[in-house]
């Protein structure tokens, strides 16, 4: 459908399970037309970009997103070198890298391949465990041998175990060129291209979307536009919010050296019924329920029912932007707070109602926020107290390696981030779904916060959202609101009171 020019989310896949009734809810992308051609040479930095470098990380240079895979094929290295090049030559992130000039970051993109990204390791010799071991150790190496002012940012390495079924694949790529959806898009394009009988330099990629030069260039227009001014006194008024911070245990660091983590699960069955079937019965899309009763889990783990919370989006607002990124390799990621509060409001569907009017009133998925204080440069935001919770719901990880010759391998990769690195927020909550079950996974500073009260608030969060299931499966009644049907000028009682007088 993408390659069509139409939109149709994975919610709709599951509820409207035939090509006819896909096609009456499917949208037109509004794009313009660019030109997608190679690019080289400078790009301004982007709003994620630009808080990457406002952080002042201990070592910016370790700041990756790695993964390690069980190759089902042997591979030669000429072959990887060969797939390799024509991937960086398509994505032109792949061969960007970070300069700094005093106090200013300059970010360049080269024309070349260097085929120093791969390292190719025949271990055909070694037993399985010290198979496993030099696999673990040569990650990590590999992790820590970035230099931001140096390409590549991103390495490979190919580890020959002698049996055609247990090879491994690393990638590690600094976070400054890639996320989630980079993810999505640079492993297909290996899958088709390992997977293809004849590799070679004339193989075609899929046509290539607009640029990340592009697209930094039209956030930087839209960012001295008018209408964005609009925005300012809807960001700036969160200064003003009465904000509660977290109780701490303990005087600690907040570093990724102290980084633990927990993970809640939600069984397939249970998450299908959840996110498919309840989410839309209740009008909410799934990030406003998993919002909703988190909101609900925090109240019942401290009692207060404010809280300033920064959400994390892919970023990739299309339809905002009006140019196409889909298959484009960069960080898009949106990061924006948002404040909750569930007022005088006790009852789990009202609660989630209200948390999804307060996240609906953002607009464009918060890439606003990030062009005005990053960009703009508006002091108002700058001024907003720091959030000190993250949400981030990275979707659905199924079938991401589907082709059958690559699977997540069992082996540590080693740290992703410096383990001397702060941690932004005190604790991050992320949710996937993989192999069809909810994964929500809490991080947290053991040197901060006490394990047994992260369990608590974990434990709350699954019993929250089981509550809601099980509300929609003894029938519970939905509320219906204003902005489902996108109702600007009614309240919530006068559309309820004008409900109730239509079914008299």
């Amino acid at each position: 459908a993408a390659s069509r020019g139409l939109k149709i989310s994975p919610l709709q896949l599951f509820q409207y399970q035939t090509i006819e009734r896909l096609a009456r809810v499917a949208e037109k992308i509004k794009v313009k037309e660019s030109n997608y051609e190679t690019v080289t040479g400078k790009i301004e930095l982007t709003p994620v970009q630009k808080w990457f470098f406002d952080q002042n990380f201990e070592n910016p240079n370790h700041y990756n997103q790695s993964a390690l895979f069980v190759v089902k094929m042997n591979l030669e290295e000429a072959q990887i070198l060969n797939v390799l090049e024509i991937l960086v030559m398509h994505h032109d992130m792949l061969r960007a890298k970070f300069i700094k000039h005093e106090n200013i970051i300059e970010q360049v993109v080269g024309q070349e391949f260097n085929s120093d990204c791969l390292s190719y390791f025949d271990f055909s010799h070694l037993n399985d465990t010290e198979f496993s071991d030099e696999v673990k150790k040569t990650c990590d190496i590999l992790q820590r041998s970035f230099d931001l002012s140096k390409t590549p940012l991103f390495r490979a390495a190919y580890f020959s175990s002698g049996s055609e079924n247990n090879n491994r694949l690393f990638f590690t790529f600094h976070h400054l060129i890639i996320d989630a959806v980079s993810w999505r898009i640079i492993l297909e394009d290996l899958i088709s291209m390992f997977m293809s009988s004849e590799i070679h330099n004339e193989f075609r990629l899929p046509s290539k979307t607009c640029s990340y030069k592009k697209w930094s260039e039209t956030l930087q227009s839209i960012a001295q536009s008018e209408s964005l001014n609009d925005e300012i006194d809807f960001w700036s008024g969160l200064r003003k919010r009465k904000h509660f911070g977290i109780e701490k245990d303990y005087d600690g660091e907040n570093l990724n050296k102290f980084n633990e983590q927990l993970v809640i699960s939600i069984p397939a069955s249970e998450t299908e019924s959840l996110l498919i079937k309840a989410a839309p019965e209740f009008n909410l899309k799934v990030d406003e329920l998993l919002i909703g009763c988190l909101m609900r889990a925090y109240n019942k783990w401290t009692g207060r029912r404010t809280l300033l919370l920064d959400l994390e989006s892919h970023g990739r607002e299309m339809n905002y932007a009006e140019i196409d990124v889909k298959r484009t390799v960069g960080w898009f990621t949106s990061i924006y707070p948002v404040y909750l509060d569930l007022k005088k409001e006790v009852q789990i569907v009202d609660q989630v109602n209200l948390i999804k009017e307060q996240l609906r009133a953002v607009q464009n998925n918060g890439i606003g926020f990030g062009l005005l204080k990053y960009i703009k440069g508006i002091q108002e935001l700058k001024e907003i107290p720091l959030a000190e919770i993250i949400f981030n719901h990275l979707g659905s990880f199924d079938n991401i390696t589907d082709g059958g010759i690559f699977s997540a391998a069992k082996e540590s990769v080693g740290p992703q981030v410096d383990e001397n690195n702060h941690r932004e927020h005190l604790i991050e909550v992320t949710s996937l779904i993989s192999e069809g079950q909810l994964n929500i996974q809490f991080s947290y500073s053991k040197k901060v916060i006490k394990e047994n009260r992260i369990i608590e608030l974990a434990n709350h969060y699954k019993d929250t959202l089981m509550e809601f299931l099980n509300l929609y499966n003894e029938g519970g009644v939905k509320k219906v609101i204003a902005s489902d049907y996108k109702l600007k000028k009614i309240t919530d009682q006068q559309l309820d009171k004008a409900l109730k007088k239509l079914l008299k």
